[in-house]
């Protein structure tokens, strides 16, 4: 998978924004539990259908989000890798190959990556706008409904669905070619202790 489309990914992680539709505050509360999350863990698996494929492309792995240390995303299925991402530099590490790029390089995937970050850390001013975002169900089982509103958003997905109840448990991205990808998450099934080192140092 290549880096903008893993990037372009991230941005469903979480989502909220005071585009609230006439103040709606379950919007305001999922934001609320999402800014106080500085440190999240989170056991992933991917599947992602493509128009030109009959099966799915599978991935599994561990995400980890460290504030302002930055994002990683460490694959462990059908081969390890790691995608190490802040405000500044992108580093992507597999068994063969190391690359890394900065914000200068590249600035329109780093305007994905910081509107992953805004998810993260709930900051709903910063992905208001970008998004038209509606909140459904509860406190406890919600759902947010994503519609980019830019041109350069729209290139890439025309929806996004996001489901969660203290976590974000699962997100559905329709790509504007017709792809489809589905990520689910739950708790990590590994120590994250030594991969935290690997991703971010000591």
């Amino acid at each position: 998978m290549s880096i903008l489309m893993r990037v372009s990914l991230f941005i469903a992680l979480v989502a909220t924004s005071p585009a609230y539709a006439n103040g709606d505050t379950l919007l305001q509360r999922i934001s609320a539990r999402l800014l106080v999350e500085q440190t999240l863990d989170r056991h992933f698996v991917q599947e992602k259908q493509l128009r030109v494929l009959k099966r799915p492309i599978r991935t599994e792995g561990t995400l980890l989000y460290r504030g302002a240390r930055g994002v990683c995303w460490a694959t462990q299925l059908p081969i390890e890798s790691l995608l190490v991402l802040n405000e500044k530099h992108l580093r992507q590490v597999t068994d063969r190959t190391q690359m890394e790029v900065t914000a200068a390089q590249q600035p329109a995937l780093f305007g994905f990556t910081n509107l992953f970050f805004a998810a993260l850390s709930g900051r709903v001013e910063t992905l208001a706008e970008h998004f038209t975002i509606e909140a459904k169900g509860s406190d406890t089982a919600w759902q947010l409904s994503l519609q980019p509103r830019e041109s350069f958003l729209k290139k890439f997905v025309t929806q996004m669905e996001l489901y969660g109840g203290d976590r974000i448990d699962r997100v559905l991205v329709n790509g504007r070619t017709g792809d489809v990808t589905q990520i689910e998450f739950s708790a990590p099934t590994i120590s994250v202790t030594t991969l935290e080192t690997k991703c971010f140092g000591q």
